[in-house]
């Protein structure tokens, strides 16, 4: 049901306006009167309104103030004014402020009508093209959140090659000293020795965890190999400090868009 506000100093004028409005065949209106901006507004900040029908000249703060004041509580309401005087300087200043329509007085019930229901038809085109955008958005975090999953999983995985490629190259090393020194890994026993299955999984896209990956593992990883190598060259050490650097604003990103994805309930 469309909620309208009438307000008019003259109080007859709005209570006439209400009652011819309520008696149009198919008029599903549920709508309240004012005589004065102070009383639309006390209104106006207790319930949402989707039409408001205000005279531009009122003793005290006029329709203008009105006008300024109802779109901040509501963007979307939508604006008519009306007014005994046919000056442009108030068509033009109304419709800057925001008004949809401009009626002079005398006007028939008719002509109200025909200006709510415009007014209608627009709130619904506003929010129906709200919708379509939410829908986009929506649209837009799920593309963008796979694609930087892909990055994400792929960065997780470069990591941790260069990590242990340096690891056996500087400290001629297994794989298993690695993930024993660093304690950051399990060990398990298999038939042919020790096993390192949790570990292996993100040397590989296609085995690497893909629901949870585990970012703080990988990076302390890095780190570990960072700080207790011996590297044989300076540039060794800045390339994986680089690649430490990178994954961390990759992960960052990743955590940003997950969040908004939750937030879209998806």
């Amino acid at each position: 049901m469309t909620k309208i506000l009438l307000v008019d100093d003259e109080l007859e004028f709005v209570k006439g306006l209400k009652e011819e409005l309520e008696d149009l065949e198919n008029s599903f209106y549920e709508i309240q009167i004012a005589n004065s901006c102070k009383e639309a507004l006390e209104i106006l900040s207790q319930d949402d309104f989707h039409i408001l029908v205000t005279d531009i000249r009122m003793p005290g703060e006029d329709g203008f103030k009105l006008i300024e004041e109802s779109l901040k509580l509501y963007p979307d309401i939508q604006c008519i004014v009306f007014t005994a005087y046919s000056e442009i300087e108030y068509t033009i200043k109304a419709m800057r402020l925001g008004a949809i329509n401009f009626l002079i007085k005398p006007f028939g019930v008719d002509a109200l009508y025909i200006a709510i229901q415009k007014g209608i038809e627009k709130l619904n085109l506003i929010l129906e093209n709200r919708k379509k955008q939410k829908k986009i958005e929506k649209f837009n975090i799920l593309l963008l959140s796979g694609l930087h999953k892909k990055k994400y999983i792929y960065m997780l995985v470069d990591l941790m090659c260069l990590s242990l490629s340096y690891w056996k190259l500087t400290t001629k090393k297994t794989k298993v000293a690695l993930v024993e020194e660093s304690g950051l890994w399990k060990v398990t026993d298999g038939e042919d020795g020790p096993v390192t299955k949790t570990f292996d999984k993100y040397l590989r896209i296609d085995k690497i965890p893909k629901k949870n990956p585990n970012y703080d593992l990988v990076s302390q990883t890095a780190y570990h190999v960072y700080y207790n190598c011996k590297f044989p060259n300076p540039e060794m050490k800045q390339d994986l400090k680089k690649m430490i650097d990178k994954s961390q604003g990759i992960y960052k990103r990743y955590q940003k868009i997950d969040n908004a994805k939750k937030e879209a309930s998806f």
